[in-house]
């Protein structure tokens, strides 16, 4: 061989060496960077360290366990969008807002994003506005408008970002932007415009995990990485033609699945090449997200199905036709399971990722009458709310945001009219809850103290009581400390129950008119509170005159006429009473009260 062959070969193998060294591998030894070779790794792109039954997933709690096996989702059962609702327990409690007001049926609600903080992005056709809700669903203030219809919204990883895309401005001037936000105050400040970059309506846009990249796609048929650091842009990935819909970040940042026209393409995020491209829709793509763990990309189309895709090599593992065309896909954080948005008028679905099978039916999104604007029915987005309880829809018609609370998203609170005199007060809350709301069923103390003795078996979310008396005594046994602490523990297995008083029940007592009771109340000069408490409680006259969870009261001042038989009678309160066997007895207390 001579010498310029040799070194014919010789450079030949240095360009191909720099060319494998340059563009990036799918099957790196370990792409995600948990430790875990990816030919082992069952979460590729996800780092993780599970252990049992799947290999390197992500695993909050540690134990070995990933999420995506143990992860359980809240009780949607009979959720609905009315606000007051029959059955309490079902937990159909929801906050339903216009933002278009009812005036305007045409006007969508399109794009909402959860905040770190459990608030919520919310954006309306209606005035064009970027509101911000609580995590309740209330709507707290217009943080700013944008001059046409929010089209896409999402919040940095550390929420101190928010990106705002809409419909194309006049011109077709796109009409894309990032604000910066002041939690303290509730507001947002501008902070860049990108829309000098991009083309006419920009519909779909999203920060990548750590927040250290923004992308965005649309009508300019391409999708544009920027720098969030400089607003630099680093690639800009062309898409032949087609419109791009929708833009979702692999967990760990390195690709990104992009949906345009009726494709789903998957593309590494460092050098904008393509991993892998499909073509299974027969209409517009409109619906993605890709799930925490990594290991599924769900699409949703406008052909009435959502498709299920393996990220490592495209592969469709199921097709679902929802029967209404399906515009957005949330996952919950473990990956579990996932809600869709869709057209429908009559409710939506929430599937697990176990067997792809439906597991929740909820929601009511109705429309109004006629082919156009004013008939349309479903919603336009979903996402899950920041602990997962709720589930928040943008609809279609009115520009309505629902809010739809599970049984878990309640703090329940058992109790008779104690209780039930409280509840407008605990739909207030809603107006700066962002967590657990109140909520009231009627129940009796006994029932109550065993479902709180018991409270893992017996109910979903977190259960309190409310009563004019303690936690039933006959279950539970006072702690040493009790006048101090009012910690009480449950016979049945020591949980620890706390007795909280917070107020006075108003009552009123009434007597038989010119009786021998108006007769002895007259003759004394009327009761005091104490003598009430006697005539009332349930408790026996020797824990009455313990110190405990009120004061011990002294008989010989409530009852100073007293005989001693046990029996609690008029003339125990005064000798002048007369003694009438068939009437001197409280018969009437007496019987109520078990005494």
């Amino acid at each position: 061989m001579n010498r310029n062959r040799r070194m014919s070969i010789f450079l030949t193998f240095l360009m191909v060496t720099s060319l494998l060294f340059w563009s990036p591998s799918a099957i790196a030894a370990d792409g995600d960077g948990d430790g875990f070779d990816d030919t082992i790794d069952d979460c590729p792109f996800a780092a993780g360290t599970s252990t049992t039954g799947l290999m390197g997933c992500p695993d909050s709690d540690l134990d070995g366990i990933p999420d995506s096996t143990e992860g359980t989702i809240s009780d949607f059962t009979d959720a609905t969008r009315d606000y007051d609702n029959d059955d309490e327990m079902s937990g159909g409690m929801s906050e339903y807002t216009a933002l278009g007001g009812w005036g305007d049926s045409g006007v969508m609600c399109r794009t909402l994003d959860v905040a770190p903080n459990g608030m919520v992005a919310v954006g309306s056709d209606s005035g064009d506005h970027v509101y911000l809700a609580s995590g309740s669903g209330k709507i707290l203030t217009s943080l700013f408008t944008i001059g046409s219809n929010p089209r896409g919204l999402d919040f940095s990883a550390n929420g101190s970002l928010l990106a705002v895309a809409g419909y194309g401005l006049d011109g077709d001037a796109a009409n894309v932007h990032v604000y910066e936000m002041n939690w303290t105050s509730q507001s947002a400040t501008h902070l860049v415009n990108l829309s000098a970059n991009h083309d006419d309506d920009t519909f779909g846009l999203s920060f990548n995990p750590d927040g250290s990249e923004l992308y965005v796609g649309g009508k300019d048929q391409n999708v544009t990485i920027y720098d969030t650091s400089t607003w630099a842009i680093l690639h800009v990935i062309e898409f032949g033609g087609d419109d791009v819909y929708n833009i979702a970040p692999s967990p760990d940042g390195r690709f990104i699945a992009v949906t345009h026209a009726q494709e789903l393409s998957v593309h590494w995020t460092s050098n904008g090449s393509q991993f892998f491209n499909v073509h299974n829709h027969t209409d517009v793509v409109l619906g993605l997200d890709w799930s925490p763990d990594g290991r599924w990309i769900i699409t949703g189309g406008n052909d009435n199905r959502f498709r299920v895709y393996d990220p490592t090599n495209g592969t469709m593992i199921a097709e679902v036709n929802q029967g209404s065309d399906v515009y957005a896909v949330a996952f919950n954080k473990a990956g579990t399971h996932f809600v869709l948005a869709t057209t429908s008028g009559s409710g939506t679905s929430i599937y697990s990722t176990a067997d792809w099978s439906n597991v929740y039916e909820l929601g009511d999104f109705p429309g109004g009458s006629g082919n156009g604007a004013s008939g349309r029915r479903g919603a336009r987005d979903v996402a899950w709310s920041e602990d997962e309880p709720k589930i928040y829809f943008g609809g279609r018609y009115y520009g309505a945001f629902y809010t739809f609370y599970s049984a878990d998203a309640f703090i329940w609170m058992g109790g008779d009219v104690t209780g039930q005199l409280m509840e407008s007060r605990f739909v207030e809350y809603g107006d700066v809850g962002h967590d657990y709301l109140p909520n009231h069923y009627n129940s009796t103390i006994l029932p109550i103290t065993q479902q709180q003795c018991n409270q893992a078996s017996e109910m979903n979310g977190i259960l309190m009581g409310a009563g004019a008396t303690t936690s039933a005594e006959s279950l539970t046994t006072p702690l040493s400390n009790y006048s101090d602490s009012g910690m009480r523990s449950c016979d049945s297995n020591g949980d620890i129950l706390v007795d909280v008083p917070v107020a006075r029940m108003p009552a009123t007592l009434m007597v038989t008119a010119n009786g021998v009771a108006e007769q002895c109340i007259s003759t004394i000069g009327g009761l005091s509170m104490g003598q009430i408490r006697w005539l009332l409680s349930d408790a026996s006259t020797s824990d009455l005159m313990n110190d405990g969870h009120h004061p011990g009261m002294t008989l010989s001042s409530i009852a100073p006429n007293d005989d001693g038989d046990g029996v609690i009678e008029w003339i125990d309160l005064h000798s002048s009473v007369p003694i009438k066997p068939s009437t001197h007895t409280i018969v009437g207390i007496t019987d109520r009260y078990h005494r």
